[in-house]
């Protein structure tokens, strides 16, 4: 990798605003080997990397869910976090969260009728019209 930084700990997307962030060169990436992403790039199926880093960072590492995906269970809440698009117009300077509620893959299928919902997907949202469902990349935890 050329130069890549992660910036971790921030809460801004841009170089603005206090940075609380520690930043640190990445070495090297490395994407799920069955990432896809569509023709019509609105869906990616396997959205995962590992980002290794130059060194040891001071935050606490995130606890990853087993892989037999028993944390993935229906009615399970969870958080999402990114900088996704406010009010569907421009993407947020600041890291937005929102709570979410993991639903069973076959409520998905039925209500996005032309998506695959297969077992590489966690689906997840609310009843807020709040999730971030059309952004990729983002952290569900």
């Amino acid at each position: 990798m050329t130069d890549v930084h992660v910036y971790i700990g921030s809460k801004y997307r841009l170089d603005e605003g206090p940075q609380e962030a520690e930043m640190i060169r990445a070495v090297e990436a490395y994407r799920h080997p069955l990432y896809h992403l569509s023709t019509d790039l609105m869906t990616a199926t396997r959205d995962v990397a590992l980002i290794k880093l130059e060194k040891p960072c001071k935050i606490r590492p995130a606890r990853l869910a087993p892989a037999d995906g028993s944390e993935n269970e229906s009615d399970a809440l969870a958080t999402t976090t990114g900088w996704g698009l406010v009010n569907n117009e421009t993407l947020s300077d600041t890291l937005q969260t929102t709570d979410v509620e993991i639903f069973p893959n076959k409520k998905c299928a039925n209500a996005a009728a032309n998506t695959t919902v297969d077992d590489s997907v966690i689906c997840a949202g609310n009843g807020n019209a709040k999730d971030y469902c059309a952004i990729t990349g983002v952290a569900l935890f």
